[in-house]
C-alpha cells in the first residue's frame, strides 16, 4: 500500500475504491471525471481518474473533505476530515476512502509558505 500511497500522493489524489480486474473502458465506465462524491454530506465533482491493477483513485478537491465553513480555504490552517473517511461515489458499486488530502499533509509537514496554503 506504500507504493499505491506514494503515487496518488504524487498526483493529488484523494479517493480510492477498489474495482474488478478488466474494468470498462473510459468512455463507458461508470466512475469518470466528473461524477458526483459525497464525503460526509458534501458534495463534490471528480476531477480525475487514475487506475493501477487493484484500485481506482478519484481526485477530488482538498475542500470537499474540508470541516469548516465553505470560506475556510487555507490548507494549513483549515480542518479535513481523517484519512479513512468513506466517499461516496455516483455509479461506484460501495464506497471509496479518502487516501491522501494535501491539507493533512501540509499540517503534517508544518507548512508555513502563504501562497502554497492558499
Amino acid at each position: 500500500m506504500k507504493h499505491r500511497l506514494a503515487r496518488s500522493a504524487l498526483l493529488g489524489v484523494i479517493g480510492a475504491m477498489v474495482v474488478p480486474a478488466g474494468a470498462a473502458a473510459a468512455s463507458t465506465a461508470p466512475i469518470h471525471p466528473g461524477v458526483q462524491t459525497f464525503t460526509n454530506g458534501g458534495q463534490c465533482t471528480s476531477n480525475f481518474i487514475f487506475r493501477d491493477a487493484t484500485s481506482t483513485y478519484i481526485g477530488q478537491a482538498a475542500h470537499c473533505s474540508g470541516t469548516g465553513a465553505a470560506t475556510s480555504t487555507n490548507g494549513c490552517t483549515s480542518g479535513s476530515l481523517p484519512l479513512g473517511t468513506p466517499v461516496t461515489v455516483t455509479g461506484a458499486s460501495r464506497p471509496g476512502t479518502l487516501v491522501y488530502n494535501s491539507w493533512l499533509t501540509m499540517q503534517a509537514r508544518n507548512e508555513r509558505d502563504a501562497n502554497t496554503c492558499q
